[in-house]
């Protein structure tokens, strides 16, 4: 089937990704690339319990070191998919 009839989900980051910021590149150079799939329309992405805008957009994120929470939130509000990740 088509991606849009596909169940809506995070591709990008996986869960359990842990990412080492680079020392040698400046940090507002650093970004990490939320990518979606599936029948994504009006879903939302949240970083930590803060919106980070619709799923459509695909965003970059800046790193910040510590452990993550990324849920994709339907119309309603309810978790679609989630995955956690690390930043060191």
């Amino acid at each position: 089937p088509p991606a849009e009839a596909r169940r809506p989900r995070i591709v990008a980051p996986i869960s359990g990704t842990v990412y080492a910021l680079d020392p040698d590149i400046p940090l507002d150079r650093q970004r990490i690339r939320i990518d979606v799939a599936g029948a994504i329309t009006e879903l939302r992405l949240t970083l930590d319990r803060r919106d980070i805008g619709p799923a459509e957009a695909r965003p970059l994120i800046a790193p910040i070191p510590g452990t993550h929470r990324l849920v994709l939130v339907g119309p309603d509000g309810r978790p679609v998919d989630q995955v956690r990740f690390t930043i060191r």
